[in-house]
């Protein structure tokens, strides 16, 4: 009797790891429609993926801000580090337009010094292009970095290069060099969001008519869920029509969870860049 029902606890473990890997990218509420997703299936996590090491900036110290809201102190060797990141800003192209900016797929390249982060970035919610290793994604729910009708989104799995967001202390600069353009942000804050699934989130047609004249379309329209801060505050529903060019970088919370329904949101300044003409 206990040989089938270890039998039987196998094979639903077994099942149900295989039916999370194939989930979304973005973590889905936990006991709500849709599936549960994880981060991927460990086996995955131990023989494909290489190690990608968290900075020794303390990053438990980083994450404990984060949660209770306290300021952190940093040590003088983090400070001196912080200090001594050579800035690779550049604005090598002066204006943009609509067009050219949404006429690609490929970004560019997200750089964050302080970090270490030098990512390929892909503008999609496919979940390919999200697993590939070197490459996060800018949410097409949302806009393009630089585009000034809303704030961009870009995002990793938490044990890729989105690990390295939780490292962020306010201040430090993050980069995106992309194909139309070079811009450039200061880390501002962090917080947690959980998700909700009743709270169905899509573009306003104001937004996705601006981005398909530039002859991009969504590969995913809407999301089956929307981010909510405690103050109540959604965070999809915001960020593509706020207007205020911000730059989100988010992963799933906690870091070493697999299934979740929380993120970590990294909010981004914009300090200047490339202009948008139109």
């Amino acid at each position: 009797m206990k040989k089938v029902m270890f039998a039987v606890v196998a094979l639903i473990m077994s099942v149900s790891v295989a039916f999370a890997a194939e989930g979304d990218f973005l973590p889905q509420p936990v006991g709500t429609n849709g599936p549960a997703i994880t981060a991927f299936r460990l086996s995955r996590l131990e023989t494909e993926l290489p190690n990608v090491e968290v900075p020794v900036r303390d990053q438990q110290k980083a994450l404990a801000a984060v949660t209770s809201g306290e300021e952190t102190e940093e040590s003088e060797e983090d400070s001196e580090a912080t200090e001594n990141v050579e800035s690779t800003f550049e604005i090598k192209k002066a204006t943009t337009s609509v067009a050219e900016a949404y006429s690609s797929h490929d970004v560019g390249r997200l750089q964050i010094p302080s970090v270490g982060v030098d990512i390929a970035i892909r503008y999609s919610l496919e979940q390919a292009d999200v697993d590939a290793v070197g490459m996060g994604a800018s949410y097409d729910i949302s806009v393009l970095p630089g585009d000034p009708t809303g704030s961009a989104v870009f995002g990793d799995h938490n044990f890729q290069t989105g690990k390295l967001f939780a490292s962020l202390n306010p201040g430090d600069e993050v980069i995106v060099d992309a194909h139309y353009g070079q811009f450039k942000y200061i880390m501002e804050s962090a917080r947690v969001a959980h998700f909700e699934d009743s709270a169905t989130f899509y573009a306003k047609k104001s937004f996705t008519s601006r981005r398909e004249s530039g002859r991009i379309r969504s590969t995913t329209p809407g999301l089956g869920h929307d981010a909510v801060f405690d103050d109540g505050s959604h965070f999809y529903k915001n960020i593509a029509t706020d207007g205020k060019g911000d730059l989100y970088l988010v992963t799933c919370w906690p870091l070493d969870a697999l299934v979740t329904n929380e993120i970590l949101v990294t909010r981004c300044i914009p300090v200047e860049g490339t202009q948008f003409v139109d």
